[in-house]
């Protein structure tokens, strides 16, 4: 089964920077900052202290994926696959 990723959005946590994408992946929503991610489906809450933003460093957060999540679904998505 193909993996259908869409961005939703990205994210900056404000009290220490931090930057996150949210996306969702057949439909289940995820929030990943690319060293660890989360399934947004019993963690809700975790969005809210985040600030919506326009841009971030994907690239970091893709470097990250790549060495930590090499086959998740968001990692080949960033990297064209």
């Amino acid at each position: 089964m193909e993996k259908e990723v869409i961005i939703l959005g990205y994210y900056r946590r404000e009290r220490d920077g931090n930057e996150y994408i949210h996306y969702s992946l057949n439909g289940e929503e995820y929030l990943t900052i690319g060293v660890c991610e989360w399934n947004l489906r019993n963690r809700s809450d975790r969005i809210k202290e985040l600030v919506k933003v326009e841009k971030i460093d994907t690239e970091k957060i893709k470097k990250n994926l790549i060495r930590f999540f090499p086959c998740s679904g968001i990692t080949k998505y960033l990297q064209g696959e």
